[in-house]
């Protein structure tokens, strides 16, 4: 359900950069004004609980949403065990946050992939091996591909080629589908770490590549409702 952080974390790389971003004050203040929030609560990846890393469907997620007023957890985890039509094991997520005013109006839940180098995009493919595992996330996906974006782009690219990518789209329609259920919206945000050592990669680079991408994916050059691309410089 958790992720543990190693004991000796590899600089310049996006996990260095996302617990430094998360856990220094200065730097997770600068992020919070790019994505349009202040004060969020957040919950991973933590120095004081060995930067943890969650998958949405754990325990530890449901708890810190205080989603206990609302259902019981066994509840929580059938959601995403019925209508992400994933296999038990789910993404873990480079980052979590959500505002700390849980009966806000317009309440958000951000949920954070971290990149440091765009090769850490490119060609990645579905691995999963067992053909019934394959077949549901090949279905979770299409169903969102088709309800949200209306077979615009290619959907080949979801499952080879860009599909951590598509991946997380996928979560994100999901958890919003759950909207009402849950009481808060959901944001993706990609957080793409500019001018990290060596291979680094430019904020042009990663503009560059998303103009390439949504048009294969999603049929546009836009990007996703919901979906926030922050590119992070760090010099």
């Amino acid at each position: 359900m958790s992720r543990a952080a190693t004991s000796d974390p590899v600089k310049q790389g996006s996990q260095y950069w996302i617990r430094n971003i998360v856990n220094d004050d200065v730097l997770r203040q600068r992020f919070e004004g790019m994505i349009g929030a202040s004060g969020l609560d957040w919950f991973s990846p933590l120095a004081k609980d060995q930067y943890k890393e969650y998958q949405l469907c754990s325990r530890d997620v449901y708890e810190r949403l205080n989603m206990s007023s609302r259902f019981p957890y066994e509840e929580w985890r059938k959601q995403f065990s019925f209508w992400a039509g994933w296999p038990r094991r789910q993404p873990v997520w480079d980052g979590l946050a959500v505002d700390p005013d849980v009966n806000a109006a317009g309440r958000t839940f951000y949920i954070v992939e971290a990149k440091a180098r765009i090769s850490e995009m490119k060609g990645t493919k579905m691995t999963a091996s067992d053909p019934e595992s394959r077949r549901r996330i090949t279905k979770a996906m299409y169903e969102v591909y088709n309800i949200y974006y209306g077979h615009k782009g290619d959907f080949d690219k979801w499952t080879n080629g860009c599909y951590q990518l598509a991946n997380r789209l996928t979560f994100l329609h999901k958890m919003n589908s759950k909207r009402c259920m849950f009481g808060f919206q959901t944001k993706l945000v990609l957080l793409n770490i500019c001018n990290a050592g060596y291979g680094r990669t430019s904020d042009r680079q990663w503009r560059d590549y998303y103009k390439r991408v949504w048009p294969m994916m999603i049929g546009t050059d836009h990007e996703p409702d919901n979906v926030l691309v922050i590119n992070f410089d760090v010099r």
